[in-house]
């Protein structure tokens, strides 16, 4: 499957997740080392999702959890 310059950007955004945004969204079990993206974004539900978008923090002060979330929806809804 050949990606778009868009999917691919939201691809690349996605290099940016750390242990604190899985640590907001409650999804510990979600940052372990060595699991596909796919494996990745299956983890993230919309309880996780919800709790990313109700979080104030700021992740890496830029990207909040409203923001995380709706580029990780992106990111499932269109198997990126």
């Amino acid at each position: 499957m050949a990606l778009s310059d868009k999917q691919l950007m939201l691809l690349e955004q996605l290099t940016y997740m750390d242990k604190d945004l899985f640590d907001a969204a409650d999804a510990k079990n979600s940052f372990i080392k060595g699991q596909t993206v796919e494996t990745i974004l299956e983890s993230l539900n919309g309880i996780a999702l919800n709790n990313l978008r109700n979080s104030d923090k700021v992740f890496g002060g830029k990207i909040d959890g409203k923001e995380w979330a709706g580029i990780i929806e992106v990111c499932q809804t269109h198997r990126i």
